[in-house]
């Protein structure tokens, strides 16, 4: 039967994360950590640095009317993009100096036959989003926008394929990333707050 919120209930993408991150906690990551996420109920971005992660992860990819909603402190939770696709603004309320976006929005395929609900929904959300994130990465230092064809966002048996993509787009934007990042340090040479990366 189909889920009462969602086409998909999000089972298989729950273990995907689950795979991914090997039970770690926000306590465990190298890099410090927030997770964004939409309450759909008061129409509210909530930003999590602490919390079940593998949950609260689900929550922000979950795509509404895609994929079930995530339950938690009372709220229901859907994909932090529909409203900070490419959270900036929130990175530089938590501090960050030095941004490096990553655009992971999936490519709007043009001109591709329509034939399920649940492709319609993405389309849709694929064309909702690409002006969203264009106007939200504005103020990163670096954008990296990973090559990923035709793949979507259910694709979770080409998730290696996925994260590859992700390697391969970073590598490829080292060389800007050490321009900026050296302009950055002679600009801030005299500051005391350090410049960090990705935080």
């Amino acid at each position: 039967t189909m889920p009462k919120l969602g086409l998909i209930e999000g089972v298989k993408m729950e273990q995907v994360i689950a795979d991914l991150l090997e039970n770690k906690t926000f306590l465990d990551v190298k890099i410090p950590l927030a997770i964004v996420a939409t309450d759909i109920k008061k129409a509210e971005a909530v930003t999590y640095t602490s919390g079940p992660l593998i949950k609260l992860a689900r929550a922000s990819c979950s795509w509404p009317g895609i994929f079930s909603p995530v339950r938690h402190d009372n709220r229901l939770l859907v994909d932090g993009g529909v409203m900070h696709s490419v959270p900036v603004a929130l990175a530089k309320n938590l501090g960050a100096d030095f941004i490096i976006a990553c655009d992971v929005g999936f490519c709007v395929t043009k001109d591709k036959e329509i034939t399920t609900l649940l492709r319609l929904l993405l389309q849709s959300f694929q064309i909702m989003g690409e002006e969203l994130n264009t106007y939200q990465s504005r103020g990163a230092d670096i954008i990296i926008e990973p090559e990923l064809g035709d793949m979507d966002q259910i694709a979770f048996d080409k998730s290696s394929d996925i994260i590859h993509k992700g390697q391969e787009a970073a590598e490829k934007a080292l060389p800007a990333l050490r321009k900026v990042l050296g302009y950055k340090k002679r600009r801030f040479r005299f500051m005391r707050k350090p410049i960090i990366p990705g935080r």
